[in-house]
């Protein structure tokens, strides 16, 4: 198994690389592949990602907590769907969020479904709509 001590920076190894302990990194990490974390992952800064993300679990706890922690009279925490169009048109789709569960023949359903669209986008007459969806007798 690969050491990384004093002064060494860099290695190549087909074995991977195991840390027992803690790691500090500084600077700019490239992952690539898949990587697994067990246990909880801090991250202070941002995250981004240029695929999609899925958070499972086996129980009935949340799967996603947003806290804000600021003290002032500003709204927070705050989700932002933001449909950054190059030529944004009447009827275009801004977002949507879906309520999916299984009927008791173990299809997929969508029970609720927020959308909202755009109906004008000209500057300084901008319209849109929310539709609140839910599903009735089958």
């Amino acid at each position: 198994m690969p050491y990384i001590g004093a002064g060494i920076q860099r290695f190549n190894t087909a074995d991977g690389l195991t840390v027992n302990g803690n790691a500090e990194v500084t600077g700019t990490t490239a992952l690539t592949g898949n990587t697994t974390a067990a246990g909880t992952l801090d991250v202070t800064g941002a995250i981004t990602s240029s695929a999609g993300a899925t958070i499972t679990t086996a129980d009935n706890n949340p799967q996603l907590v947003i806290t804000s922690t600021d003290a002032d009279a500003n709204p927070g925490p705050e989700i932002e769907l933001f449909r950054d169009s190059a030529s944004p048109a009447a009827d275009d789709a801004l977002g949507q969020i879906q309520f999916k569960g299984r009927n008791d023949a173990g299809e997929e359903l969508i029970y609720g479904e927020i959308d909202t669209s755009i109906i004008d986008p000209t500057d300084g007459s901008e319209d849109s709509e929310m539709r609140l969806l839910v599903k009735r007798n089958g």
